[in-house]
């Protein structure tokens, strides 16, 4: 079998270029022209003034005293703070009682916060289970699938929570994800019925 590979040069255009001269002599050269034009949009320094501008340059004596003034001050500072810090932790740090309140308290807010959700989703799933029977039966086994995976997901994060109250993580996780499962109720309570 034989394949079509075309021509890369047709046939007229190979006789044209067959046709060319086959040296060519250099044009007029053209440099003078083409310096001339360059040096008429030279920049012409103005007269007297032959020197490279420089910057003004700081007196050395200037930029050793900064210099000195830096590190004499960044010391006083470093002294001062080292001097300080023990103070400061002593005054701050709470005693083992005041701890342990801190504990408590976190522990009683975040039961609280736990017993609001709860509310909420309790009343959303009341709804939902009057609903129930007329949703798809694919549409329930998704919404109890979900909800089985979010109630895992709350109890997780509850039990560390008890371990550690004081994980602020922790319970933005946990409010995050009681927020997931009441939104989920509330789109299910949304969703049209079946006509029965």
């Amino acid at each position: 079998m034989t394949t079509y590979e075309p021509d890369p040069m047709p046939d007229r255009l190979r006789a044209a270029v067959s046709a060319l001269p086959r040296d060519v002599p250099p044009a007029d050269d053209g440099w003078p022209a083409i310096r001339a034009r360059i040096e008429s949009a030279r920049v012409v320094p103005l007269p007297g003034s032959g020197r490279v501008a420089r910057r003004p340059s700081l007196p050395w004596r200037l930029v050793t005293a900064a210099a000195v003034l830096v590190l004499v001050t960044s010391a006083i500072t470093m002294r001062a703070v080292r001097r300080e810090a023990p103070r400061a932790a002593a005054v701050s740090a709470p005693s083992t009682s005041g701890m342990l309140r801190l504990v408590n308290d976190r522990r009683k807010l975040v039961i609280d916060v736990c017993n609001n959700y709860d509310a909420a989703a309790s009343d959303l799933e009341g709804v939902l289970r009057e609903r129930r029977s007329r949703l798809s039966p694919a549409t329930v086994r998704v919404l109890e699938e979900s909800l089985r995976a979010i109630d895992q997901a709350i109890r997780e994060a509850r039990a560390v929570l008890e371990a550690d109250p004081a994980s602020q993580d922790m319970l933005d996780l946990l409010d995050s994800v009681y927020r997931q499962k009441l939104d989920l109720l509330r789109r299910a309570n949304a969703l049209p019925l079946r006509s029965s």
